[in-house]
């Protein structure tokens, strides 16, 4: 079995490591938060909602961090990667590796320090979000496939996949930035639901809601695109349908997404949502869409550009949120 070092016990973190834990594997929780860790430490991790779980694998603050690891799985919000790679930075083993299950083109940047052939991404549709400290809520099960940076199928990805698969079925995939660059795509139109202060699919039957979140899929495409990104369907939201403007497509693509909000357990909303309004605290926008934006190559985003100044003002307490962020949104 292999020893797995999850950093950062939230919602995908806690998922992957309960399920990993359960099927015999070794694994410790690195977590910041000292409340969610001691709960860990105290009564174990339970999973509710889509699959139950009780997770007793020890949970220990990142200051405890020792060196040796052989599998390390970071799970962190994607605003905090360059915060946990000092920790992480000379503690692996010599054929250690990092696998980043985190939204946005973080393996880029992990492979900045250390080495693309030590960095291995993930993209997930699956989800969850932490109800009390000790407690995550399971939503139900995604895409989940990993992949090397450059493409390559390699033994250790057909490995990662078999053990991950301990959760839900998990692929590999040779375009994980065409699937990361996608996801951002989506990750945009979440970011523009977020502000509005209403369910995901009750957001979706909304014709101008729709429009102008078409528009910003259609933005964030163009941006991908620029980028040499080969785009992939997410759970059936093709985001090249709205870049070449294909009507059947882009309706297919929101059919897709309200199956997929409508089979959730529990909240109909984005996590993104649960920062701003639950947790009050900053969401990943900066990491997420600002990354896009600083490489957009000349593409105008002028829905992009109003989403990202209207979740920093919310996020700022200049700005509440509601219905009426749909007018700032669209630019009315």
């Amino acid at each position: 079995m292999t020893a797995y070092t999850i950093v950062g016990a939230g919602a995908i973190g806690g998922l992957v490591g309960a399920a990993l834990h359960g099927a015999g594997h070794d694994v410790t929780f690195v977590e910041a938060d000292p409340a969610h860790r001691e709960a860990i430490a105290a009564r174990g991790l339970r999973i509710e909602g889509h699959r139950a779980m009780h997770c007793t694998a020890p949970a220990i603050a990142p200051a405890a961090l020792g060196g040796g690891l052989a599998r390390v799985i970071l799970a962190v919000k994607s605003l905090h990667t360059r915060d946990a790679i000092p920790a992480l930075a000379g503690r692996l083993a010599p054929d250690g590796m990092i696998l980043s299950l985190q939204n946005g083109l973080n393996p880029l940047i992990l492979a900045e320090t250390f080495g693309a052939g030590r960095v291995v991404g993930a993209y997930l549709t699956f989800g969850g979000y932490v109800e009390a400290p000790g407690v995550i809520r399971y939503a139900g099960e995604g895409s989940f496939a990993v992949g090397e940076i450059d493409g390559a199928l390699t033994p250790r990805l057909t490995a990662m996949a078999a053990e991950l698969s301990a959760l839900q079925p998990c692929a590999t995939t040779t375009n994980l930035m065409g699937h990361l660059w996608s996801k951002l795509v989506l990750g945009a139109v979440y970011y523009g639901t977020a502000v509005l202060d209403r369910d995901v699919i009750d957001i979706y039957a909304d014709p101008q809601a729709l429009a102008v979140l078409s528009e910003a899929a259609r933005e964030a495409a163009a941006v991908a695109a620029a980028n040499g990104a080969a785009l992939e369907d997410c759970d059936g939201f093709e985001p090249a349908a709205f870049l070449a403007g294909d009507p059947a497509g882009i309706a297919a693509s929101w059919k897709a997404q309200r199956a997929y909000w409508a089979g959730h357990v529990g909240s109909g909303r984005t996590g993104i949502w649960r920062d701003l309004a639950i947790r009050r605290r900053r969401t990943e926008c900066e990491a997420h869409l600002g990354a896009m934006l600083d490489r957009r190559r000349g593409v105008a985003t002028p829905v992009l550009d109003r989403i990202r100044a209207c979740v920093a003002a919310v996020e700022q307490g200049e700005r509440a949120l509601g219905w009426a962020n749909l007018a700032a949104i669209a630019g009315g």
